[in-house]
């Protein structure tokens, strides 16, 4: 489409900055636990278990097919908008920039009074998309935390820990995408700060436990 590719080109940056922004948050808004929940069992996902729109609670309260297909959706979202703002803006910062929005609109969706779920697997995709050896140290550290603890919530902590870490080991002294990461992770572990109180507390649930009321969720 060359039109199209001269119209972009022609746009200033700003402008290309917002609407690739603007997209990603649309795009991120798009809660796939809640829309499945509407779709197939006519209720909200919010209305049970922890009360977060994201994969864990789907898999605590309707089964792992369920929280299979979130876990897809939300990844192809994240990689949507990043590959869109890519073309808008360039790569990496554009891949930054569209899949940060992406999160943000999966825990603060616009679609739906602003209360999403906890972004681990937006997270996760966005960074597969800024670099896979990043992702590949990020996912690393949350699969063995899994292995030997099964709680979700401390797998996702540890793994945010990780994400700026992983920038320390392959961008050392690209203290831009460093300070990206720190806050990216930081925000990951503020969204989980109710499940850090639980995990002091021991009552943090592991993966396999059910629970209709309370909270117990890590995305």
């Amino acid at each position: 489409m060359p039109a199209l590719e001269t119209l972009i080109s022609s746009m200033p940056f700003g402008l290309r900055l917002l609407i690739a922004a603007v997209a990603g948050y649309l795009l991120g808004s798009l809660n796939w636990s809640i829309i499945l929940s509407h779709l197939i069992y006519k209720s909200d996902i919010r209305r049970f278990g922890s009360g977060n729109a994201g994969m864990t609670n789907t898999l605590r309260t309707y089964g792992k097919s369920k929280a299979a297909l979130v876990f897809v959706l939300d990844a192809l979202k994240t990689v949507a908008a990043a590959l869109l703002a890519e073309w808008l803006i360039g790569p990496q910062y554009g891949a930054m920039l569209g899949g940060t929005t992406a999160l943000l609109g999966h825990v603060y969706p616009l679609y739906y009074h602003f209360k999403g779920g906890k972004g681990v697997v937006c997270g996760i995709s966005l960074i597969f998309m800024i670099d896979w050896r990043m992702a590949a140290v990020v996912v690393g550290v949350f699969v063995v935390v899994i292995a030997l603890k099964r709680i979700m919530s401390l797998a996702s902590i540890c793994g945010a820990v990780a994400f700026p870490v992983s920038a320390l080991i392959f961008y050392f002294g690209q203290w831009d995408v460093f300070a990206y990461a720190a806050v990216m992770g930081g925000f990951v572990i503020w969204l989980h700060r109710d499940n850090i109180k639980r995990l002091m507390a021991g009552t943090e649930l592991p993966i396999g436990s059910k629970k209709k009321s309370g909270k117990g969720s890590a995305t």
